[in-house]
């Protein structure tokens, strides 16, 4: 089955309607749920760790039930793709979520928390081509939550097919979308010129609201649309979790031709409303939007969670209104939404055509996040704004929404409330000198560097309530 896409931004605005709103438990889910959505950015286990503890704290201050849509990319949706594609209960997978900002153990052997210190068993990951990649996330991060990973996504009465995994609790859950980027067709590389693409992945449906027509290189292909995960070719859990985490496929396309692309990319047919497009070479979602805040613009959305599980630390010392907010000071996939371009060029993402918000917007947003950083509440902000128009990123202009900006911040009140133990632990381990911004290509955690992260995560959010429950009113 497939949808042809919306022809124009204003149609996208105005009358498009969804794929998933038209599926059978659309009527329960939609009721259900606000207007609300999530979104957990990418950074491998750090990302996967906190993230968890982001979906505690939402499922303890009463809002996750409420939520519409998740989205993700890289770590981000090796969280959102095996917490809800589980085959256990929210309290199994999690562990206990109520003494998680507390203690920093873990309460079940079962518990996802676990998840990361099975990295190991994998040496290199910078080296691995793509197909071993995606099978590398699925033993790790998939398999371990009771999922089938070659199963296909699917929603709740969507297919007879046994080999279709359900989500496992869409009476209390939001419906995930996963984010990949596309990079273009292999026989076009190494990549000069042209627009990226992000599509999202869903139980329903795969593809983007708006159609368009992107160039790369010389030649011009045709974007847009959705289609059946079965139709896309065969979307499973292992392809939705591996594509949108597979950081090396920017660079790649980038730095390489063809017949590297080939053979250590991802390359594999795009398909949507009917039309199929061969070898496109997918990546990381997060190489082109880390957050992924435009499937949910597109939706409609106008009350967001936004969570920025960075590598790079907020400084405090630099001031927004008066310098430039580079990469070093501030992460830049953040910044970039606001149309703020680092000047050093990064052959594995590429930033510079995703800006959604006006640029003035962003001094007051990052002076408050320094502000709750100070305060020793780590970094989180609620904010308005205003949409601008993003072909791209098939974004219209004039939407106006609500955002909670959480950035990962370290919190000093958090520190002062752990348990002796635990408490020791961050401050003397050697394991935990960058806590909590552990490399990105660090994908073995331990269980106690996964729980230290999703503890602080988890804190902050139930300790600023005051911020976040201004989201459900």
């Amino acid at each position: 089955m497939s949808w042809p896409g919306a022809k124009s931004l204003d149609e996208l605005k105005e009358t498009y309607v969804f794929p998933e709103w038209t599926a059978p438990p659309a009527e329960t889910w939609l009721n259900r749920t606000e207007n609300l959505g999530v979104s957990f950015s990418g950074g491998g286990s750090r990302a996967f760790s906190s993230a968890l503890g982001q979906i505690c704290a939402l499922r303890l201050l009463g809002l996750w039930p409420k939520v519409r849509y998740a989205t993700s990319t890289s770590g981000g949706s090796w969280a959102l793709t095996s917490y809800s594609y589980r085959n256990r209960s929210a309290d199994t997978f999690l562990g206990n979520c109520s003494t998680l900002s507390k203690n920093l153990e873990i309460s079940s052997p079962l518990a996802a928390l676990s998840f990361p210190s099975e990295a190991s068993l994998i040496e290199d990951y910078t080296n691995l081509r793509g197909s071993q990649w995606i099978k590398a996330i699925a033993q790790i991060f998939i398999a371990p939550g009771g999922a089938d990973p070659d199963a296909i996504m699917g929603w709740v009465n969507t297919s007879s097919n046994n080999n279709t995994a359900s989500l496992y609790t869409p009476n209390e859950d939001p419906y995930p979308l996963i984010g990949i980027s596309i990079w273009g067709p292999a026989s076009e590389t190494p990549r000069t010129n042209g627009s990226l693409r992000v599509i999202t992945t869903g139980p329903f449906a795969v593809g983007t609201g708006l159609e368009s027509n992107v160039s790369y290189n010389d030649n011009t292909f045709a974007f847009g649309g959705f289609v059946t995960p079965s139709n896309f070719p065969h979307m499973t859990l292992t392809t939705a979790a591996g594509f949108s985490s597979f950081a090396q496929g920017g660079a790649l396309a980038t730095l390489f031709g063809k017949i590297i692309n080939t053979a250590a990319g991802l390359p594999r047919s795009y398909t949507s409303n009917n039309i199929t497009i061969q070898d496109m070479l997918y990546a990381d979602g997060g190489t082109v939007e880390n957050v992924h805040l435009s499937a949910l613009l597109q939706r409609g959305v106008t009350r967001i969670f936004a969570f920025f599980n960075t590598i790079t630390p907020l400084n405090l010392d630099f001031d927004p209104y008066t310098e430039i907010a580079n990469a070093s000071l501030v992460a830049d996939d953040l910044t970039s939404f606001f149309g703020i371009k680092d000047t050093q060029a990064s052959p594995t993402h590429d930033y510079s055509g995703i800006q959604l918000f006006a640029t003035s917007d962003l001094p007051p947003l990052l002076k408050a996040l320094q502000d709750s950083v100070r305060s020793g509440l780590g970094g989180i902000v609620t904010s308005n704004h205003t949409t601008i128009e993003n072909i791209q990123l098939g974004v219209p202009s004039g939407l106006h929404v609500t955002i909670t900006w959480y950035y990962l911040s370290f919190s000093s009140l958090w520190l002062d409330q752990l348990s002796p133990i635990s408490r020791k632990l961050i401050e003397k381990d050697p394991l935990f000198i960058h806590f909590p911004h552990f490399s990105t290509a660090d994908l073995h955690l331990s269980v106690a560097q996964a729980s230290a992260l999703a503890s602080l995560a988890s804190w902050t959010l139930l300790h600023n309530n005051v911020t976040t429950s201004s989201l459900s009113l």
